[in-house]
């Protein structure tokens, strides 16, 4: 960690005595403010969102009513079930088998709504289940997609409506095609086409063997219960509409359940942390969308809607839609993404503000995990390249403050010939400043810097789905989680798990003990006042509890920048043999004093 050093005597001159302490006042708010919402604020909402969430599930939900539009999806009288009693129930399912996926689809509705990550399990466990992402209504978590037709004067199929199939297994090489017959001279057909990867094909058509024209609007939607949200990512309905978007769960009120959008081509669905489903029409369709839920319950859908098509006596009406259900794996969604023509498609990552900084982290770390083997050596790797790069900034900053402590005796006598003279002692300390190449800023440049490279890191190790579970070494089997060895239960000898707030593990106890070196090797400044001396000796131990939360990766990250530092600084001290001013024969600058 590298600190910001300034000067008291510089610090008079860019601010005034209350101007210092309102910033100090402002620094010890801002770690009480951090630590509250650490400590307590962090564990009672999520206790919180888990209470709702329990209380919400055996809620009933409003019945579909798709005369006007596709209503809000959902299963019958509230009981809730297990997923194999589910699947168990179903009058007769479709299987789904892809290298990446395995599920099924229910022939009533033809509803998408069984499917498992062939790749990713729950935890770390060697008999932890496999994530499943998409459970049938009436189960404690339904998440389904159901694709369809809206229409007056006509019968469409609804959710209760029991399809045929061509075939028992959809694979990447054996789509299968749904039919239904409303009896009235009207047939419709869902074909669905699967790829190898997380991307489901359906083509929707509508065959009028009847006596008149008519005219349906296909839709597709996307219906879930609000999960419990995972700290630190985005998770919620988003999509590119108008623009790209991303709405949290809460902000659906009881007086605004519903939010509409129209677009040309675009995207939209629910995001989790590491998953993604999504509906994707046609990059030249124009289409209608939607994203409710039931006023005071946690059930949400996302929903699209094409213009009407007029089917003459004879003809056939088709429509082309997609739907994404897998994992964000970032070069399968760009894939998608230039291949389909899919509008910010990427987005769906979230990379966060600095993502023009987090992609390029993101490159150079997998390319380094590919060279090492190992995610944690990547990250060393990585570590070293970001001090290489900023090495020329950190030896500007360690002159500057090496000439600042030289020159200390002159800036005494300036202050004892300009006492009560602001103006005069502000423009003689600028001017020595000047005269000896100080820059009283540069200490303050390095940790600018730091700021982006601390959030981008953090996305990257946090966010992105190819660091999780990734393990480095010892004790470290997941570097995208916290580190799970701690004292407080003398290293798991103890078979109890402490409170989040004082669970601080060995990697945030190291980067606290080098954070607190690097800082004593550091060339002193004269405290400003005791309180901000005070403050800047308990930096590590602050950071040391903020960091306990943090990646294992990106704590790792620190501890290495911080041995790096620490042996930079000593260095950049044997490189800096640039002359400097003796201060015992150094004379003032020839500024005159005025007559009181």
């Amino acid at each position: 960690m590298i600190r910001c050093h300034q000067h008291p005597n510089e610090l008079k001159y860019f601010m005034t005595d209350n101007n210092k302490n309102m910033i100090t006042a402002f620094v010890l708010s801002l770690l009480v403010m951090l630590a509250w919402f650490q400590f307590y604020e962090k564990p009672l909402a999520a206790k919180q969102r888990a209470a709702a969430i329990l209380a919400q599930a055996n809620k009933p939900i409003v019945a579909p009513s798709v005369a006007t539009s596709p209503g809000v999806q959902g299963a019958g009288d509230g009981t809730v079930i297990s997923r194999q009693a589910a699947l168990a129930a179903s009058a007769q399912r479709i299987t789904i088998t892809t290298p990446t996926l395995q599920g099924s689809i229910n022939l009533k509705g033809a509803r998408i709504d069984d499917m498992t990550l062939s790749l990713y399990h729950e935890t770390l466990k060697k008999d932890s289940a496999l994530v499943n992402l998409l459970s049938p209504s009436g189960t404690a978590k339904p998440y389904f997609a159901q694709f369809g037709w809206l229409g007056t004067d006509v019968k469409t199929p609804d959710a209760d409506s029991l399809w045929t199939a061509s075939g028992f297994n959809l694979t990447p090489a054996s789509p299968v095609t749904f039919k239904w017959d409303n009896g009235s001279g009207q047939s419709f057909e869902l074909i669905y086409a699967i790829d190898t990867e997380y991307m489901i094909t359906v083509t929707a058509r509508v065959h009028n063997a009847g006596t008149t024209p008519l005219t349906v609007a296909p839709y597709g939607l996307i219906a879930r219960d609000k999960p419990q949200i995972l700290a630190n990512s985005y998770e919620g309905p988003l999509g590119t509409f108008d623009k790209f978007r991303e709405l949290k769960y809460d902000s659906f009120k009881d007086a605004e359940v519903e939010q509409k959008f129209e677009s040309t081509g675009g995207w939209m669905g629910f995001s989790d942390k590491y998953w993604l489903t999504a509906l994707i029409p046609d990059a030249n369709s124009t289409i209608k969308s939607s994203i409710k839920n039931v006023a005071g319950s946690a059930r949400f859908q996302a929903d699209m809607q094409w213009p009407g098509q007029t089917i003459a006596v004879g003809a056939t009406g088709q429509t082309v839609m997609k739907l994404f259900v897998g994992a964000k794996v970032d070069s399968i969604i760009e894939h998608y993404e230039e291949t389909n023509g899919i509008r910010l498609f990427s987005r769906a990552i979230d990379w966060g503000t600095f993502w023009w900084l987090t992609k390029p982290f993101f490159w150079v770390l997998h390319k380094l995990a590919a060279m090492f083997g190992n995610f944690g050596l990547a990250i060393i790797g990585l570590t070293v390249l970001v001090r290489i790069v900023l090495f020329p900034i950190a030896n500007n900053q360690m002159r500057s403050m090496n000439r600042m402590k030289i020159v200390q005796p002159k800036i005494k006598e300036i202050q004892e010939r300009f006492k009560g003279e602001p103006e005069k002692l502000q423009k003689a300390q600028v001017e020595l400043f000047k005269a000896e190449k100080i820059n009283p800023l540069a200490g303050c440049l390095p940790v600018v810097l730091q700021i982006p490279v601390f959030l981008a890191l953090y996305k990257v190790l946090n966010v992105t789905i190819d660091m999780r579970h990734q393990p480095f070494i010892g004790w470290i089997k997941d570097l995208s989680a916290p580190d799970p060895l701690t004292p407080v239960n003398l290293f798991g000898l103890l078979h109890f798990t402490p409170p989040a707030a004082i669970a601080i593990g060995v990697l945030p106890i190291i980067y606290g003990i080098t954070t607190w070196f690097q800082m004593k090797l550091q060339p002193q400044s004269m405290a400003i006042d005791p309180i901000q001396q005070k403050m800047f000796q308990l930096f590590p131990i602050v950071f040391t509890f903020i960091f306990a939360s943090l990646p294992a990766g990106l704590v790792f990250y620190y501890i290495i920048s911080n041995l790096l530092g620490i042996g930079q600084q000593k260095l950049i001290a044997k490189l800096d043999k640039s002359p400097l001013p003796d201060p015992a024969a150094a004379k003032l600058l020839p500024v005159k004093a005025t007559k009181k």
